[in-house]
């Protein structure tokens, strides 16, 4: 960790804020020792819901040293809570006031909130914790700028990471069909779809959540288009489909014809 040992982007490694060596000696050390956490030049990596440190204006070009296909799969297998729980964000949620300060919020009427009112603005605040990793991953995989989307399909590996498109360029920036459609598939069965069976009719949503749902809805609409265009216009010119499609112009490469993979254009095709 440290200056030392800079990740693609050029920022300083850091340690793992979710692991038992959150902090980075002077040596270039992960560790939790007073001599990794305590010193003048040690450095403890914040949590996760430090929006400052962990914004994209804080860390560079990218919120990773690696930020390709794998960033954008908890994506595809529902593993990003909407408002279910996570360890190390329930750590992050405001905790209930003491009786004192409640009875100081007690309207001027001396109205008592209910039960019910409590238990719906304590819900708010957690839905807006529970639902930040999941907008910060929708926005790697939505947000151009950020190197992992293109305008023919996610990129195998974001634009300017130091192996784009280097050495034998497999994996490393063209667009495969199969990973767009698995991504695709995830958040429309495990947010956009199930979002709506598991709402509740009585609660309004919050603008965070009206603000993640428009992203998320955008994102898949996008995308998909996208995917779609791109392989269409590819078998109007050549009579072909792909192993992979360029992510610069959109053009077929590698193998040919490629009934692999490619054919999951056919589930996106009839998605509805």
């Amino acid at each position: 960790c440290g200056k030392e040992f800079p990740i693609s982007t050029g920022r300083p490694a850091v340690c793992n804020p979710l692991s038992e060596s959150p902090c980075c000696s002077p040596a270039g050390f992960c560790g939790a020792s007073p001599a990794h956490c305590s010193c003048s030049s040690c450095f403890r990596t914040p949590v996760l819901t430090n929006r400052r440190f962990w914004g994209y204006e804080g860390v560079g070009s990218a919120p990773s040293a690696y930020v390709g296909i794998p960033s954008l799969l908890p994506l595809a297998l529902g593993l990003l809570p909407w408002r279910a729980e996570l360890p190390f964000l329930a750590a992050a949620r405001p905790p209930n006031p003491p009786e004192a300060e409640q009875q100081a919020r007690k309207p001027a009427g001396g109205k008592v909130e209910s039960q019910g009112e409590r238990e719906e603005e304590e819900e708010g605040e957690r839905r807006e914790v529970d639902s930040l990793l999941l907008h910060r991953v929708v926005e790697v995989g939505e947000n151009e700028d950020l190197g992992l989307s293109s305008a023919f399909g996610l990129r195998s590996l974001r634009r300017g990471d130091a192996l784009y498109h280097a050495g034998s360029d497999y994996w490393r920036g063209d667009v495969w069909v199969h990973i767009s459609a698995l991504v695709l598939g995830g958040v429309r069965r495990f947010y956009l779809q199930k979002r709506s069976v598991q709402r509740k009719p009585r609660r309004k949503d919050s603008s965070q959540e009206r603000e993640l749902a428009t992203l998320l809805q955008t994102f898949y609409d996008t995308l998909r288009k996208r995917v779609l265009v791109t392989v269409q216009r590819e078998w109007e010119r050549s009579g072909q489909i792909f192993e992979r499609y360029s992510d610069l112009d959109g053009t077929g490469k590698g193998p040919f014809p490629f009934a692999g993979w490619t054919a999951m254009y056919l589930l996106l095709l009839t998605e509805k």
